[in-house]
């Protein structure tokens, strides 16, 4: 995100114009309190939550496994655990805002495929064993809940998150048809959760560094959003510096608001003390996109009092007040000039006599807000252009043409890429004659060629750079809806989720070797699932997280504490 608003402010302002700008003077900063804002509704937020069901796994497979257990310095036994899989169901997983806080519960059902455990040997009271068991985990719901508060401070979010909370409503025996389930019977009796008590106390140490995780990946995210960037204008630096200062989570979702502030040198060729600051009111942020039935799952309210900053910081700099003595690498000499100005001219300046182009601007550009493409159109009123060459040893201006020009920034998506492409179009270019001593009338006529080809140089197009969207999970951009306020004073992109590629994460075959799996027989693509398949992207080494921007994910390595639940019973019958 950090990158797309660097690249957006670059559309705007980056003018390579092969000139030379007017000199510079005093440094200029203004700035806009309310500029930004970054808002999830409930419908967004059941998306995440329909994401977070189809990538849980469904099976966990467990191999078949030999292996003894000591119960005491002289007595232990072999058992033998026939190939199963332990089953998980994700019901639903609601993500729910109010007071500050964001609360995800998941809801779901635990069981597992019949198999048979074989035990050899003798534990305690319980001598000569030599009986095959059957095993399978009954259909038991599982609730698991975080919650998460968060706080602006000092243009920076702060998340702090509860221990985990996993709730399993009582296991009954899985045992049967041997002694060992009538062992496990009895101890059911004396304690209905006897198997949920050591299930938890296996569980509680895997958790305990989820919400630190959760909280570090929280502000990773939301901080993201903050820009600080510097923009060369030819030669002169633009700082742009965007920073949340509000945090609202509330039954209308979550919403991050931003403010921006802009630092430029100014030209002493403008005066921007005389342009007024922005003083905007926040948008109303409602379940639909303005003046729609449309149901979004993310949207980015842009304010027009702070494109116009942007844009007036552009002004300031002076790069509306240049000299342009060649278009691209061709001079600019009489025989070009007379192409676009008229014989008239052409005749007045021999074919090769150099000539310049002074450009000017007494009012800052300006945006408007549409709903169709392009999206954004950016209005340059009060534009000059003199055409001046040396005449009689001296410099002298031939024309001058006023000129107010409209160009428009078309900002698509396609296959998950921000694609945003300059509209220029001559029709919103209008001129005027404004000083003609030595030419007759009619030499604007041809100049919207000459303004097309100046605006295709100034604007390269390595200047509108692509963007391509990570894949996060699975999930991505399906559609973008631009839409403004009815008051035109905010631009809405409207983001619309695509869950199709979100798969649910198929785990390997483990082994309950030594009464519980640690890791070493479970393995998964864990970067692979995820999507990062790009080193550039911020994959980090074998075992670690995948990064994603700022946003890190944590590993599942909580997962293998659930095949515990196929072996743990034993342990406190057979040792009792």
């Amino acid at each position: 995100m950090r990158r797309f608003f660097s690249v957006f402010a670059s559309t705007l302002l980056f003018w390579a114009l092969p000139a030379q700008v007017l000199a510079q003077g005093t440094p200029v900063e203004r700035g806009v309190d309310r500029a930004l804002a970054i808002h999830i509704p409930p419908h967004g937020l059941a998306t995440v939550g329909d994401a977070v069901e189809a990538l849980a796994p469904t099976s966990f497979p467990i191999l078949y496994t030999v292996d003894t257990f000591e119960c005491s310095e002289d007595t232990g036994f072999l058992y033998a655990l026939e190939e199963t899989e332990i089953l998980f169901s994700t019901d639903e997983v609601l993500v729910e805002t109010t007071n500050s806080r964001v609360e995800i519960t998941l809801y779901g059902t635990l069981n597992s495929t019949p198999t048979t455990l074989g035990i050899y040997g003798s534990c305690g009271v319980l001598e000569g064993l030599w009986e095959s068991c059957g095993i399978q985990i009954p259909t038991t719901a599982v609730e698991v809940h975080l919650g998460v508060a968060l706080v602006s401070l000092g243009g920076q979010v702060l998340a702090v998150a509860d221990p985990v909370d996993v709730q399993i409503s009582p296991i009954t025996n899985p045992i049967s048809d041997c002694t060992l389930a009538s062992a496990a019977g009895t101890l059911l009796g004396q304690n209905p959760d006897a198997i949920n008590d050591l299930l938890s106390e296996a569980i509680g140490p895997a958790l305990e560094d989820v919400p630190a995780e959760m909280e570090q990946a929280i502000e990773d995210a939301l901080n993201s959003f903050a820009v600080e960037t510097t923009i060369d204008l030819i030669g002169t630096p633009l700082g742009l510096s965007l920073n949340p200062v509000l945090i609202e989570i509330s039954s209308a979702g979550m919403i991050v608001a931003m403010d921006a502030s802009v630092n430029v040198l100014a030209s002493d060729c403008v005066d921007p003390s005389v342009v007024p600051l922005p003083d905007p009111q926040w948008p109303v942020f409602g379940d639909v996109a303005p003046d729609t039935s449309l149901h979004y799952d993310a949207g980015v309210y842009m304010g027009r009092g702070f494109v116009d900053e942007l844009l007036t910081a552009f002004w300031a700099s002076g790069v509306l007040c240049m000299e342009i003595d060649q278009l691209g690498d061709v001079p600019l000499q009489g025989g070009l000039v007379g192409a676009f100005f008229g014989e008239e001219v052409g005749a007045l300046l021999g074919a090769d006599d150099p000539a310049v182009l002074v450009l000017g601007g007494d009012l800052p550009p300006t945006s408007t807000f549409e709903r169709d493409q392009p999206a954004i159109r950016v209005g340059m009123p009060g534009l000059t252009l003199d055409l001046v060459t040396e005449l009689d040893h001296r410099q002298t201006r031939i024309l001058q043409v006023g000129v107010d020009a409209e160009i428009g920034l078309d900002v698509g998506l396609v296959d998950n890429t921000i694609a945003p492409t300059l509209v220029i179009d001559e029709e919103g270019f209008l001129f005027s004659e404004t000083y003609s001593e030595m030419v007759g009338p009619g030499y604007s006529a041809n100049l919207g060629g000459l303004l097309d080809l100046v605006l295709a140089i100034a604007v390269p197009t390595d200047a509108l750079t692509e963007i391509t969207i990570p894949e996060l999970l699975g999930i991505q951009i399906d559609e973008v809806f631009w839409v403004p306020t009815d008051d035109g004073e905010w631009h809405g992109a409207f983001a619309l989720a695509d869950l199709s590629g979100v798969e649910a994460i198929e785990v390997s075959g483990c082994t309950v070797d030594g009464l519980g799996c640690d890791g070493g027989g479970f393995e998964f693509d864990l970067e692979e699932t995820l999507g990062c398949d790009d080193p550039a992207m911020g994959c980090g080494e074998e075992g670690s997280a995948c990064v994603h921007g700022k946003v890190q994910l944590p590993s599942w390595r909580w997962l293998p504490v659930l095949f515990l639940v196929v072996v743990v019973p034993l342990r406190r019958r057979t040792t009792a």
